[in-house]
């Protein structure tokens, strides 16, 4: 669809336990993205990807410990994730 949003979202664990939580509290970020061709490549494999390196690069930065847990969304409803385990 023409109108879709899309969205990286992302947070980083040490500010919340879940995405829900990091919603609620501000800690969630948008980045307004172009829609991957295929969504079944999954978020790495375009330029979204490397959005995500540049993160985890800057995360790292800060503190070498750093986890994000990052979701790709259309129109608010998650269509692909990458979550790290506590």
């Amino acid at each position: 669809m023409i109108n879709e949003q899309w969205y990286l979202e992302f947070y980083r664990l040490s500010q919340a336990g879940s995405y829900d939580e990091a919603k609620e509290d501000g800690s969630l970020r948008q980045y307004p993205v172009d829609p991957p061709m295929q969504v079944e490549e999954g978020m790495r494999a375009h330029s979204i990807g490397d959005m995500m390196d540049v993160i985890d690069m800057a995360c790292d930065m800060m503190d070498s410990s750093e986890k994000v847990n990052y979701y790709l969304t259309r129109d608010g409803k998650i269509m692909d994730q990458e979550e790290w385990d506590r």
